[in-house]
């Protein structure tokens, strides 16, 4: 069954679709979101005798837009990523330079995805961690021993990375030469909202003691593809 939106603040109509059975979902929800505190009405024209009247009342009304998602152009995160070495206590690892979304890109959210590849030898069945790390405020104020630099670092203790690091991935690797893929993750998810700036972090124990994955570094790629909402 079709229900018509109509907002008489804005002049505008919306067609809406009713399941009986699980109520109007997310159409009414989308048309109140665009006409918040507005003089609005809901009519059911199928159900209507008067249909020339309603019409007559409403039929000057513009068709309003939808509010969909978009997505940008997927980016490289700028993290280098050849000859990695194994972190035993999963706290050594590599740090991305910051993505900025506060300053002019303002994206809903971000898909982070992408792979690492394990080196030939020295294999062991370990663990592959990719966590996002916000920064605090705007300034950046970031927390422990990041700094939104490509950078190496090593997080102070397990306590903090718990703390700072939310998890974007967790592969449980083997002892074979393989790339290892994870994503996409929704960042917004880790967080609840996108943070100001944010790092990824990457760490592993794929290898044994302190020897290094793939030393290639086209064998790694960490990707984030933007989102934002449009109306069309």
């Amino acid at each position: 069954m079709k229900i018509l939106a109509l907002c008489w603040s804005c002049a505008h109509k919306h067609v809406l679709d009713f399941d009986p059975d699980i109520g109007p979902g997310a159409g009414f929800g989308n048309w109140l979101m665009k006409h918040p505190q507005h003089d609005v009405d809901f009519w059911w024209p199928e159900r209507s005798a008067k249909r020339s009247q309603l019409y007559t009342a409403y039929g000057h009304l513009l068709s309003n837009n939808d509010i969909k998602l978009a997505y940008a152009a997927t980016i490289s995160v700028t993290i280098t990523l050849a000859s990695l070495a194994a972190s035993s206590t999963l706290l050594a690892g590599r740090e991305s330079t910051a993505i900025d979304n506060g300053a002019s890109n303002k994206y809903l959210d971000y898909l982070l995805a992408g792979n690492y590849r394990t080196a030939a030898t020295l294999l062991q069945a370990g663990t592959i961690r990719t966590a996002v790390v916000g920064a605090r405020d705007d300034t950046p104020t970031w927390p422990d021993v990041f700094d939104g630099t490509d950078s190496v670092e090593t997080v102070t203790t397990a306590d903090i990375f718990n703390s700072i690091c939310f998890l974007a991935s967790d592969i449980a690797t083997d002892a074979t030469q393989r790339t290892w893929p994870f994503g996409p993750v929704s960042v917004e998810s880790l967080f609840g909202k996108i943070p100001d700036q944010f790092v990824i972090f990457v760490t592993h124990t794929a290898q044994t003691a302190a020897n290094v994955w793939s030393a290639t570094e086209s064998d790694h790629a960490v990707k984030l593809t933007p989102v934002y909402a449009t109306v069309i």
